[in-house]
């Protein structure tokens, strides 16, 4: 593969995982509103540690929000 080939590859599998994160805390959104909180965290927490991976800034603070919310 040549090195724009990778980097087209790394591209597309970041995007993939921000995706995947953003879709675990939507998930977890979805138990909260539910009030299966435990159930709630345990997506929160997966988002939270995929954006953590990612360096996404925005995703973290908002996955800790939730997180927040929840025990409040």
């Amino acid at each position: 593969i040549s090195s724009s080939g990778q980097i087209a590859s790394l591209s597309l599998a970041m995007t993939a995982k921000k995706s995947m994160s953003a879709h675990l805390g939507n998930i977890g959104i979805v138990y909260e509103e539910q009030g299966d909180y435990p159930k709630a965290l345990d997506y929160y927490f997966k988002a939270l540690k995929m954006a953590e991976e990612l360096g996404d800034k925005n995703h973290i603070a908002a996955f800790l929000g939730n997180i927040g919310a929840v025990y409040l």
